[in-house]
């Protein structure tokens, strides 16, 4: 998973920068802007009880179900290709 994937399943989208010169000023931002970074922790406590990234029994089930697509496929022979995981949205124990 990239960076973007992470900061956009944290419900902090604007954390999503389009280059490295976006990433470093968005960076350097945060570091002296401290209402702002205090902002962006507060949004990060806020959404980690309903945000994909912190389900870990979900990621862990959506990156095994992955694994088992890719290896189904390969033992079919077929190449390498992009997929999606169909998984219940919410956590099972």
């Amino acid at each position: 998973m990239g960076w973007a994937a992470g900061a956009d399943m944290s419900g902090l989208p604007e954390l999503i920068a389009d280059s490295l010169i976006s990433y470093e000023a968005m960076a350097l931002r945060l570091a002296r802007d401290a209402p702002m970074l205090a902002a962006v922790k507060a949004r990060l406590r806020q959404n980690r009880d309903n945000c994909p990234l912190f389900d870990t029994a979900r990621f862990t089930r959506n990156l095994e179900a992955a694994y088992t697509q890719m290896w189904e496929r390969h033992k079919r022979g077929r190449a390498p290709e992009g997929f999606s995981v169909d998984a219940p949205n919410a956590s099972a124990s």
